[in-house]
């Protein structure tokens, strides 16, 4: 009886130990291929054609093993050779000095479509960085609400969370935002922490377009009462601002946020 037990332990703990290493292994693999599709993509991006010229960026050198983009000074062909790929990329977020370097997917009939699809539409933990269903970038909306994963590997928009600190702020006020034929530039003006299970939690995400400089007005002032520090930056109405969104670890449900102005088109 004795025996059988001690084998019926074993056959288990064997099980355990099998299971825990297809799960290790599975998401080993999983970041190699999502580091493998994105720094792929990244190649096609800053690939210069005829008639354009690149420049680095040399204010911020990105982290190690990560590739930085070089930005042209006109539309970028390989945006369009991107959208050629999927049609539901409409541009590129980046931040220098981090990982943050990734194109943004838009579906308006398919909300958080890419909150578990790689860029090829592949199932995967790590997503795809995408806009908000109900934004536009046609029209364009007041607000570009951009959601990302915060992965443990510090890859997605994890390094968002070190905006906590205004050492980081200050060293990386910048988010360049471009669209398929446009380079856009923002200035960080507020970063704060939230939950999304508070029912009295400012909810930033309800905030695309203002009805008119009160409501504008009112969403700037809540966003600056939040944030960890004042960054002596705000906005007026008629600016046009980027919202980006992760998850943030010391709330229940916590959402970090970062929230810029455009200030070069």
């Amino acid at each position: 009886m004795k025996r059988i037990i001690f084998i019926i332990i074993a056959m288990v703990l064997a099980a355990l130990i099998a299971t825990s290493a297809y799960f290790v292994l599975s998401h080993h693999f999983e970041a190699k291929r999502a580091t493998n599709l994105y720094n792929h993509l990244v190649s096609i991006v800053e690939q210069p054609t005829e008639n354009e010229t690149t420049a680095p960026d040399t204010h911020n050198k990105s982290p190690k093993g990560i590739k930085p983009i070089l930005l042209n000074s006109q539309a970028n062909s390989g945006y369009q050779k991107l959208n050629v790929k999927n049609s539901d990329m409409v541009g590129w977020i980046r931040i220098d000095g981090t990982r943050i370097n990734y194109p943004v997917m838009h579906t308006p009939n398919k909300p958080d479509f890419y909150l578990y699809r790689a860029f090829d539409k592949s199932y995967s933990i790590y997503g795809c960085p995408y806009l908000q269903d109900n934004c536009d970038l046609n029209r364009p909306s007041d607000n570009f609400i951009i959601y990302g994963h915060h992965m443990n590997d510090g890859s997605m928009f994890s390094d968002l969370v070190k905006y906590a600190s205004k050492d980081f702020y200050n060293s990386h006020k910048i988010i360049h935002f471009d669209t398929l034929n446009q380079k856009n530039d923002y200035e960080v003006i507020a970063a704060f922490a939230t939950s999304t299970n508070d029912s009295k939690a400012y909810r930033y995400y309800d905030f695309v377009n203002a009805y008119g400089s009160e409501d504008y007005d009112s969403y700037i002032k809540n966003i600056k009462k939040l944030s960890y520090y004042d960054t002596g930056k705000t906005a007026e109405f008629g600016e046009k601002l980027l919202t980006l969104s992760t998850c943030e670890y010391t709330h229940n449900n916590g959402r970090m946020v970062v929230v810029a102005k455009l200030i070069r088109r």
